[in-house]
C-alpha cells in the first residue's frame, strides 16, 4: 500500500483499473462523473478493503443524476461523500441524512476556479461548511502567484484542530499540495498517471510518494 496522505483521484479509466488502483494505494477517490461504471462495479469496489471518497461533479450531470449517483454509493459503503458548498440546500441535506444514517463521512467542499479569496472570506467557507455538517472541509482555490499559495496555507493555523484539507490549484499552487498533510490535513489529492489530473497543478501519485519518502 502507498502512503496513506495519499488520496488519488480515479478519472476516465476502466473498471479494472479502478480495480487495480484500489489494491495498491490507501486511499481514493471515485470520480463518477469521470467514470462510466455500471451500479454493479461501483458496488464491487465499493465493497473493497480501501477506503473511498465519492464524488460527482456538476460538468457531465444535473442534480437529479448526481444525487442518484451518490445515494446509491452512500448505500454501496462510500467511506466518505463530497458534497459542494455551493450546492442547494435540498440537495446537500438529502446526502447527508443519508450519510449519517449509513456512517459515511461528509466532505463539504468548495472550489474557487479564478482566484483565491481573501483569508477572511475563506475562513467563513470553512466555519459555514462545519456548520452544514461537514466532517471534513475541504477547500481549494486557484493560485496565481506564491502570495495566494501562502494565504491558503495559512488557513491551517487558524482552523487547526478542526478537520480541515486546504491546497491550491495552478503551477504556483503545487507546492501546497505537498505542504498539505504536513500541515494537518489528513491526506492530498493526487493523480493516477500524468493524463489522468483532474485538476491543474495535480501531482501524480507516484510523484507525491517518492516526495514524502524523503520529507517525511
Amino acid at each position: 500500500m502507498m502512503s496513506a496522505k495519499i488520496c488519488v483521484s480515479l478519472a476516465n479509466i476502466g473498471f479494472e483499473e479502478c480495480l487495480a488502483a484500489m489494491q495498491k494505494y490507501s486511499l481514493v477517490e471515485l470520480r463518477l462523473d469521470l467514470l462510466s461504471l455500471e451500479q454493479e462495479q461501483i458496488t464491487t469496489l465499493l465493497q473493497q478493503k480501501c477506503p473511498t471518497i465519492v464524488t460527482c461533479r456538476a460538468d457531465q450531470h444535473n442534480d437529479t443524476e448526481r444525487l442518484q449517483h451518490l445515494l446509491f454509493a452512500i448505500d454501496a459503503g462510500a467511506t466518505y461523500v463530497d458534497i459542494e458548498f455551493e450546492s442547494a440546500i435540498k440537495y446537500r441535506q438529502l446526502l447527508i441524512e443519508r450519510a449519517q444514517e449509513k456512517g459515511c463521512r461528509v466532505i463539504i467542499s468548495y472550489h474557487n476556479f479564478d482566484c483565491t479569496p481573501s483569508k477572511k472570506e475563506l475562513q467563513n467557507v470553512v466555519n459555514q461548511s462545519i456548520t452544514m455538517g461537514a466532517d471534513l472541509v475541504k477547500l481549494v482555490t486557484f493560485a496565481h502567484h506564491s502570495n495566494d499559495a501562502a494565504g491558503v496555507m495559512s488557513l491551517y493555523e487558524t482552523c487547526y484542530p478542526l478537520p480541515f484539507i486546504g491546497f491550491a490549484m495552478g503551477e504556483a499552487g503545487k507546492i501546497t499540495r505537498i505542504a498539505a498533510p504536513l500541515l494537518g490535513a489528513p491526506f492530498t489529492y493526487a493523480a493516477l498517471t500524468n493524463g489522468n489530473a483532474t485538476a491543474s497543478g495535480q501531482l501524480t501519485a507516484a510523484q507525491l510518494e517518492t516526495i514524502f519518502c524523503n520529507l517525511i
